[in-house]
């Protein structure tokens, strides 16, 4: 593993910066840098379209990631999402949804900060979080959201 320092992100008005490192696999042996995966390690691109049948009809849990292809910490949970979609197997589906193209389920769930992840399960929102997660605590939560009945 490799720690990489991404750009600083204004905190405020005043030029306060923070700067955010993040543990990445190493470059050899990652075969593409694809936003999400399933269960079978494919790509998922939910849209408005396709939404309530990927995600709110599924019979299992799915993790969605809200981005952007121009955010930056949004680009930096590819890596992320692959790990948890190949750790995670066939108990959950992994996928993302681009707010600049799909506006109404962003508006429909609030996404005002992004990256925003998601976990649905049975068609409802079972837990959220707003910015870059550890591929362990997205695991953790679907995991939990496996056993919500």
């Amino acid at each position: 593993m490799t720690l990489r320092r991404i750009d600083a992100i204004e905190k405020s008005g005043f030029g306060s910066f923070d700067f955010t490192y993040v543990t990445l696999p190493p470059k050899a042996g990652r075969q593409d840098d694809s936003l999400c995966f399933n269960n079978m390690s494919q790509e998922i691109e939910f849209t408005d379209q396709n939404f309530e049948q990927e995600v709110l009809k599924a019979n299992v849990p799915v993790l969605v990631d809200f981005w952007a292809p121009w955010c930056g910490p949004c680009q930096m949970m590819g890596p992320i999402l692959k790990e948890l979609a190949e750790a995670i197997g066939d108990k959950a589906n992994v996928g993302k949804l681009n707010v600049d193209e799909n506006p109404a389920t962003s508006s429909q769930y609030e996404i005002m900060s992004i990256p925003a992840i998601k976990i649905f399960k049975g068609g409802v929102v079972v837990k959220e979080f707003v910015g870059v997660q550890i591929a362990e605590v997205l695991k953790k939560a679907l995991e939990e959201s496996c056993q919500i009945i």
